[in-house]
């Protein structure tokens, strides 16, 4: 796994913020950054003379600075030609980002990092400095459509990883290409063209090690994806002392990740916290409790070990040999995936990135949907927050399209209707995409035949469950119940008297999250349900002696040390109480 880290030089004069500046920034990228702090230009060339931060891939400085302008820095970083390349840019303000609209008027101008800065301003700041990155020594060249939504893709795996990249924009290139920047670097041994993240995780060396062999360990938990409710679980059930492994076939986070929703109701963050920032702590949390995480591996069938009863077997597709996963217990925690618009033309659009599932803060640039407007499909908060940001940055016009708005926060709600730039369009969807003469998005069509005009649409509707995998037919094949045709998975209370909490038809399954009939898309409630479902795992290992039959002999004592610990430490709060 990487040591070295990104390195960016923040210049402010003010002892006092920039320490906080360099905390604020760090803490943001989990870690993943390197943030140094420097007083003035003249500290800048002492620490690119003597310090030659190999990986430095941008420098900022504060505007207000006596003698300090973008021209006089970059002057004296092009002294040196390894940091020519560099990106050099002013702390940004309000105004860098957003038109001065009546709602932006009380934060006009106001440096957005600074201690007065709202916390959505700073993440979306963030957010746009790490989109500019192209150092002169990136770790990865990529190649093709800067405006797809692979691109797209891409880029927020790079962001999730403070990976520095250099993107050649290639607007006529089928496919993203993706390579190394030095002849014979063994990592690539080939170009990658449109390669899966696990391919990258192996190619850049960066899953993290695993405290056991993943595929001969008999793990006393697996949970099956990485967003909130799968770690959270993790987390919980290592601390009490499983034996616990992660797999995941994406980058860890889930959807929660690529959300651009401020999450303003978590608890211990009063300012909000970006689902991004929460999710790369937790992994870190997770590593550091030695949770083994997996990215590459991705879930194909859940069976019965035919070598221990009471065991599972779940078949698993890498591109690093691994075939299986043992495991005592297992929590399906594998989310939601995108549920397609079904339209014409549909797969032709997204290859342009013309239409797009997930939005970005970084989308939002004036001349999207090159003049002819942009359609939001969907009626929650990440629409209308998608929306607001939008209108913001001045793009015109913006129509929202949905069943129902109902889901959408009322405060949300209430600045979009308000906002007279914003058309919304309840009762209706989108039932096909509208093309021109050169194989580009034109508009879009309602039910009742309106046409739209529209260069770009976003498609932020949720998701369905990712399921699929458990539903393959085989002998061997543990059968789980689902609470629809859709394939969320029914548990508890939906599978009749006598089920614990979280758990599915088979024993020893449980379930959490987006992936469980009628649950809350909620990250908090996401985190609470993966701990809670811990709780109901060491339940279902109380009764007819499973702690003996289910737990490896090497962590059976390590778990139930741990538990009758914490159970001990719980009496005595309670006694003192």
């Amino acid at each position: 796994m990487r040591t070295d880290r990104p390195v960016i030089l923040l210049i402010h004069s003010n002892a006092t913020l920039r320490t906080k500046l360099t905390a604020q920034m760090e803490n943001w990228c989990a870690s993943s950054l390197q943030v140094i702090g420097l007083a003035d230009k003249i500290e800048l060339s002492k620490v690119l003379k003597e310090s030659r931060p190999g990986r430095l891939v941008a420098i900022l400085f504060e505007p207000e600075l006596a003698g300090h302008s973008k021209r006089t820095i970059a002057s004296r970083v092009g002294r040196y030609p390894e940091y020519r390349d560099r990106v050099v840019e002013e702390l940004p303000s309000a105004s860098n980002f957003a038109n001065p609209k009546d709602h932006l008027e009380s934060t006009k101008g106001e440096p957005i990092f600074s201690s007065r800065a709202s916390e959505w301003d700073f993440e979306q700041s963030m957010e746009h400095l790490f989109f500019k990155w192209n150092p002169l020594n990136p770790e990865i060249l990529l190649k093709g459509d800067a405006g797809s939504g692979d691109a797209m893709r891409y880029r927020w795996f790079l962001l999730f990883h403070g990976i520095s990249y250099r993107w050649i924009d290639d607007p006529d290139a089928p496919e993203i290409e993706v390579r190394s920047p030095e002849e014979g670097d063994s990592r690539f041994w080939k170009d990658f063209v449109k390669p899966e993240f696990g391919e990258l995780y192996l190619g850049l060396g960066i899953i993290p090690e695993p405290e056991r062999r993943v595929d001969a360990y008999r793990y006393d938990l697996v949970v099956v994806g990485a967003g909130p409710a799968g770690l959270a679980a993790a987390i919980s059930a290592s601390a009490n002392g499983f034996s616990t492994l992660v797999i995941e076939d994406n980058h860890p986070g889930g959807s929660a990740v690529r959300s651009i929703n401020l999450i303003q109701n978590y608890l211990g963050f009063p300012g909000g916290v970006t689902g991004t920032k929460l999710l790369k702590l937790a992994a870190a949390q997770a590593r550091e409790l030695k949770v083994d995480i997996q990215p590459t591996l991705r879930a194909t069938g859940l069976r019965e070990d035919p070598d221990k009863p009471d065991r599972y077997v779940i078949d698993v597709d890498s591109f690093d040999g691994i075939n299986k996963v043992h495991a005592g217990l297992v929590l399906l925690a594998c989310g939601t995936t995108a549920e397609l618009l079904d339209a014409k033309d549909e797969s032709k659009f997204l290859k342009t990135g013309d239409i797009q599932y997930g939005f970005e803060s970084c989308d939002a640039r004036p001349a999207l949907g090159n003049g002819k407007g942009v359609v939001i499909v969907g009626g929650g908060d990440t629409a209308g927050q998608a929306a607001i940001l939008l209108d913001r940055a001045g793009v015109q016009p913006i129509t929202l399209v949905a069943k129902s708005f109902e889901t959408m926060g009322k405060n949300l709600r209430c600045d979009v209707f308000d906002n007279a730039r914003i058309e919304h369009i309840p009762n209706s969807t989108v039932i096909d995409l509208l093309g021109d003469d050169y194989d580009r998005l034109s508009g879009v069509k309602l039910e009742g035949n309106r046409e739209i005009d529209a260069g770009k649409v976003y498609v932020l509707t949720g998701g369905i469950p990712h399921t699929k995998w458990l539903q393959c037919n085989g002998d061997d094949k543990v059968e789980i119940k689902f609470y629809d045709e859709k394939g969320y998975i029914a548990t508890d209370k939906y599978l009749g008297e006598g089920f614990a909490m979280f758990a599915t038809s088979a024993p020893g399954v449980f379930a959490a999250g987006d992936v469980r009939a009628r649950a809350q898309r909620r990250v908090g409630q996401a985190v609470g349900q993966g701990v809670a479902a811990v709780a109901s795992i060491e339940q279902y290992l109380d009764t007819d002696n499973r702690w003996e039959r289910v737990l490896d002999k090497r962590d059976r004592s390590l778990a139930r040390t741990a538990r009758e610990t914490l159970r001990a430490l719980e009496n005595r709060s309670s006694a003192s109480d």
